[in-house]
């Protein structure tokens, strides 16, 4: 995406502009320092949340939560069908 489209117009020295040169600025090169120091952090958070591990009830509490969802969705659609019909 063409940096002028943030603001406006093209600033003075404009980064798409063909005289320059095909380099990246500094404000890309910031932008990828930052992208790279979130997927460090994100990838910190996964290994930390995977050797934490999910503990023995994780399993049961996600098998209730499915049925609990399985049990209330015809409810909920039913709910629905007759509210529609009463517009």
């Amino acid at each position: 995406m063409c940096p002028c489209a943030l603001h406006g117009g093209p600033p003075a020295p404009c980064p798409c502009s063909p005289g320059r040169a095909a380099r990246p600025s500094a404000a890309a090169r910031l932008l990828a320092a930052r992208l790279r120091r979130l997927g460090d952090e994100l990838e910190q958070r996964a290994a930390r949340r995977k050797a934490r591990g999910r503990g023995p009830g994780a399993g049961r509490r996600l098998a209730a939560v499915l049925c609990l969802l399985c049990a209330l969705t015809p409810a909920a659609a039913l709910a629905w069908l007759i509210r529609r019909r009463s517009l």
